[in-house]
């Protein structure tokens, strides 16, 4: 029988379930455009993964009555939107844009029952290096979001609810990376603000 509409090309590309989110420091991994983060990197159990890209633009009209011939782009940004379902002193810190990655801060928040997350801290967030690596269902490839250099911290809503877990929802957005920054590197000159790379599963498997 013959069918019509919009079918399936390749069936291997249906996206289905969640990424998981690693986050490192973004100083030390900036030259890297490959994934480098590894499973150890985890903020844990998610509920929600939701990549956004948003370009601003120019609409211009001419004529009578007018019509739009021409899109010139202002501004692009790109965020990550996760839910937590792991409440810990750690994932609430790095939150609101408190956490940093050093090793000082990785020992005061070893425990994930014990610590403090002080509140009223107005201080700039650290850069971070955000991958988030979603695998296919068919378990041979995986999308890679990566931001070289991300910030986290402008909102975190913790959501406690009668009958269901609470999940820490926090926002990391992308920010300049390349060679015109301080921060940045060379390697970012052409994808400012990070990338979105595909690769066997195999070569996420061997980072670990």
């Amino acid at each position: 029988m013959a069918t019509s509409g919009p079918l399936t090309r390749y069936t291997k590309s249906l996206a289905l379930g969640l990424c998981q989110v690693r986050v490192g420091k973004s100083i030390d991994n900036i030259a890297n455009k490959a994934p480098c983060l590894t499973a150890a990197n985890s903020l844990g159990a998610l509920t929600k993964t939701t990549f956004t890209a948003t370009k601003e633009v120019f609409k211009h009209e001419s004529g009578f009555p007018s019509m739009r011939d021409k899109n010139i782009p202002l501004r692009e940004y790109a965020m990550l939107e996760v839910e937590s379902e792991e409440i810990t002193p750690y994932n609430i810190a790095l939150g609101l844009g408190i956490a940093t990655m050093s090793g000082e801060w990785a020992a005061l928040y070893a425990n994930p029952y014990s610590g403090e997350v002080p509140l009223g801290r107005m201080e700039a967030p650290e850069d971070l290096r955000v991958e988030a690596v979603y695998t296919y269902p068919d378990a041979e490839t995986c999308m890679v979001y990566i931001f070289p250099r991300a910030q986290a911290g402008e909102s975190m809503t913790l959501d406690h609810q009668k009958e269901d877990t609470a999940k820490p929802a926090m926002t990391f957005e992308a920010q300049r990376a390349d060679s015109e920054v301080a921060e940045g590197n060379s390697v970012w000159d052409s994808s400012q603000l990070g990338r979105i790379f595909w690769t066997p599963k195999s070569l996420i498997d061997a980072l670990g």
